[in-house]
């Protein structure tokens, strides 16, 4: 499944908070682990 991805404008505290309660949940249920991954995929976005 697809990890969502942080539109143009939207604040590092509103796409964490949604990427928690996404899709990621049933792929990691660890919540360490989640909190991981939505992070990098902040900074793998933003960093373009």
């Amino acid at each position: 499944m697809p990890l969502p991805r942080p539109r143009k404008k939207e604040k590092e505290r509103d796409f964490l908070s949604l990427c928690m309660k996404a899709k990621v949940t049933k792929e990691y249920k660890n919540i360490k682990q989640r909190v991981v991954v939505c992070y990098s995929q902040w900074r793998r976005v933003k960093k373009k």
